[in-house]
């Protein structure tokens, strides 16, 4: 069997927009093909003079470059060293339109990495530049000594530029490689930065191998077909192997570029592309060896791995004395894990703020006082479980790095490691790599969909999506007439994940007169900001409140003031006119602005914003301005609900509409006119 799958996709949100990733479970034989697009002929090489004709591509008019052709293969063939290797294959032609495209011209591939027993071996690499020339086409190839490694840590990249790069040329490029083993079947992406007429990806694995499928993205494919042949492997000098092999075949024309649009986490989560992971091993007359297991299975694995579990499970007497000076409070109590999880967020540094495993020994962790968020966070919960505490290490995948697959242990898809703790019949999800955190805090980049609780008896998950996390902020603003004009103040409570934002821009930004003077521009009148302050600005466990006093001296015969002072929404954060793939944004929210403000003296109110209630479709958000006024007096009570963090593209002119609303309605003002 060759792919284990699903006929139908699975729910379009299940936490997250789940969508994205489509894991088919369904045997080989149910699937087939369903179009009859014709697969374009492009023969390397074979570039005429009336491919240089068109201006631009209907499928992007203002695209820069535009893939003409993009195709890949993979299949395996028995090799010298009498195991299997898998055979890659990209043949791709471009046409440059613009100098902004010319990025194009460097390709980069990896021949290198720690999916890989071995590093890869080029088979053959042609590079060519055709530029039109009077008529005539001219061909530049790439001398192969312009074709260098690039090494980044653990990775290594094959990397080439084309020569002769001018606007209008088209240019191609065809490269073939051999990777030792069988784990390793390359993914394939069907979108990108720029737009594809026509990209396709073909495999061929023999019946004996068993893969896992996963598709991401919202395209549908023009072609999805699948054979089935019979064909002998062979290697050198010791093996031949009958077996059919399935071929399978994916295309997509006119796949459009994936751009990147605000409230997104990472465009990787949507993007068009098929990526595979091995299952078990079944040669003819041999037992199956399993390549991946379930959680159960995995979390064992892990918790035995002495890059991240293993050595939680060691005596660790060597923390005793970390212990007492973290604190005298009770063991295995709340105060007691309070003390050593400050402990260690303020006496360890963090290198790294990704990691799955650690990267290194934990007692060299704890000798050198640093290490990446794997080494800290498994620190902690040495030191935890030294205490009494009953503790689990907690992965996941950061927003940053894109969605992970829960259903399935593929752990390359994970990169972060937090801490689960028992106290009192309540569990708490801890990360002291990170000073601006408090007790029981995660930063937004943690909620990203399913995290797993990684234990030896009962392995688990947790929901970390960003539609859980409610987040609140509420500013009260008060005027009152003084001898010298309007005098008040205005005070800002905030919730964690806004006040974990603050705390690290202020942290990056040294301190809070940036944020002030930042504040004072934001207002459009003219108004003086004094006795400013934040409280709890350097007291994580609690939210922070932001406060300063006003003074306004009405001048001149009408005044136009902005009650919402510095608070107003300036500009619609959806600014494309329309969008392929979900917003996410990082929290759902609640925010309430009030105004409580007398009227200047020697004033009247001349104009005054209407009271409005604006829906964001039935039950998703909310947006209130109440606004009223009499003799002396002016209320406002402003509010804006947002229910949910993810929206379907389908939702995307809705929410667009209902900010732009916001926008405009905000920067409404009063009108005063001097009595």
């Amino acid at each position: 069997m060759f792919f284990t799958v699903n006929p139908t996709l699975k729910d379009f949100m299940r936490n997250k927009i789940n969508l994205v990733i489509t894991v088919i479970v369904s045997t080989f034989f149910s699937l087939k093909g369903f179009s009859q697009n014709k697969r374009p002929d492009m023969t390397f090489g074979n570039v005429k003079v009336s491919d240089f004709s068109p201006q631009y591509y209907p499928v992007d008019s203002s695209a820069g470059a535009v893939y003409l052709f993009d195709a890949g293969t993979s299949h395996f063939e028995g090799d010298k060293r009498n195991v299997f290797s898998v055979i890659y294959e990209r043949h791709a032609r471009i046409r440059v339109l613009k100098k902004s495209a010319f990025d194009i011209a460097t390709i980069k591939f990896n021949v290198y990495d720690h999916d890989f027993w071995h590093e890869q071996e080029i088979k053959k690499i042609e590079v060519v530049t055709y530029n039109l020339e009077n008529g005539h086409i001219v061909s530049t190839e790439l001398d192969q000594g312009s074709v260098f490694k690039e090494r980044n840590g653990d990775n290594v990249n094959q990397k080439f530029t084309f020569p002769n790069i001018k606007e209008g040329c088209i240019i191609e490029f065809d490269y073939i490689i051999s990777s030792p083993g069988i784990r390793y079947l390359f993914p394939w992406r069907f979108q990108g930065e720029y737009p594809r007429l026509w990209t396709e990806y073909a495999v061929k694995v023999p019946q004996f191998y068993h893969f896992v499928l996963l598709k991401r993205g919202f395209l549908s494919f023009d072609i999805d077909s699948i054979n089935i042949a019979y064909k002998k492997y062979r290697s050198l000098d010791f093996f031949t192997i009958d077996a059919d092999e399935v071929q399978h075949t994916w295309a997509i024309k006119n796949a459009p570029a994936l751009k990147e649009e605000s409230n997104t986490t990472t465009t990787d989560n949507y993007v068009s592309k098929i990526e595979f992971q091995l299952v078990s091993v079944n040669y003819p007359n041999q037992t199956v060896d399993t390549a991946m297991y379930n959680w159960g299975e995995t979390s064992k694995r892990l918790m035995n791995n002495n890059n991240f579990g293993k050595q939680l499970g060691d005596d660790n007497k060597w923390l005793k004395d970390d212990i007492s000076e973290a604190g005298n409070a009770p063991a295995a109590s709340l105060p007691m894990a309070r003390a050593i999880f400050n402990y260690v967020k303020h006496n360890y540094s963090c290198t790294d703020s990704a990691g799955l495993y650690l990267s290194q020994d934990l007692k060299k962790t704890y000798r050198d006082r640093k290490g990446n968020v794997a080494d800290i966070n498994i620190l902690l919960a040495a030191m935890l479980k030294n205490n009494g505490f009953h503790v689990n290490p907690v992965i996941l995948s950061t927003r940053s790095n894109g969605i992970a697959n829960s259903d399935y242990p593929i752990l390359r898809q994970y990169n972060y490691t937090l801490v689960q703790v028992l106290i009192n019949d309540t569990l708490f999800l801890l990360d002291a790599s990170n000073g601006l955190l408090g007790f029981g805090v995660l930063s937004g980049e943690c909620y990203n969909g399913n995290a797993i609780v990684v234990s030896e008896d009962d392995p688990g998950i947790v929901n970390l999506s960003a539609d859980s996390l409610k987040e609140s902020k509420l500013t009260s603003v008060f005027l009152t007439n003084t001898d010298n004009g309007l005098s008040g103040g205005s005070v800002s409570t905030l919730s964690n994940m806004s006040s974990f934002s603050l705390r690290k821009n202020l942290a990056a930004k040294g301190g809070a007169n940036g944020y002030f003077n930042d504040l004072k521009k934001n207002i459009p009148f003219d108004i003086n900001i004094s006795n400013t302050s934040i409280d709890s600005l350097t007291d994580p466990d609690h939210p922070v409140t932001i406060k300063y006093d006003l003074d306004f001296k009405p001048a001149g015969d009408i005044i136009y003031f902005a009650p919402l002072i510095a608070e107003a929404l300036k500009e619609n954060p959806f600014k494309a006119a329309n969008r392929l793939y979900p917003v996410e944004r990082p929290y759902c929210e609640d925010n309430t602005f009030t105004l409580n403000m007398e009227i200047p003296r020697g004033y009247k109110v001349e104009e005054i914003p209407r009271s409005a209630k604006v829906m964001l479709n039935e039950n998703d958000g909310i947006f209130e301005y109440i606004i009223a006024a009499n003799a002396s007096r002016i209320q406002l009570r402003c509010r804006v609900v947002i229910k949910k963090a993810n929206f379907l593209p389908d939702d995307y002119q809705n929410l667009r509409d209902f900010f732009a609303f916001i926008v405009k309605k905000e920067a409404e003002e009063i009108v005063f006119k001097k009595l």
